[in-house]
């Protein structure tokens, strides 16, 4: 794991990082969550993986993750997913 990125937003109480993975398979945004976990020590459910791509071919993968300080910042930055109609 490379950090290209961190950045401290103190507007939005989150920590903005950008990071390079390297894997044999894309790991999904559950492991990129669980990385983020594992090497700053946060809270899983204040981890948001905002975006993870790779190129075809090669075993990197960029990924975009912001860190929250409590769950009232997530509550009024992140947008809220619809529910479906019955």
């Amino acid at each position: 794991m490379n950090i290209e990125r961190e950045f401290r937003n103190n507007l939005l109480k989150r920590k903005e990082i950008e990071l390079e993975v390297e894997s044999e398979s894309n790991s999904g945004y559950e492991g990129i969550r669980k990385i983020i976990v594992e090497k700053f020590g946060s809270d899983g459910s204040l981890v948001v993986v905002k975006k993870l791509a790779g190129n075809f071919g090669s075993n990197k993968f960029h990924a975009s993750v912001f860190i929250y300080d409590s769950q009232e910042a997530i509550g009024k930055t992140e947008i809220k997913k619809k529910e479906k109609k019955k």
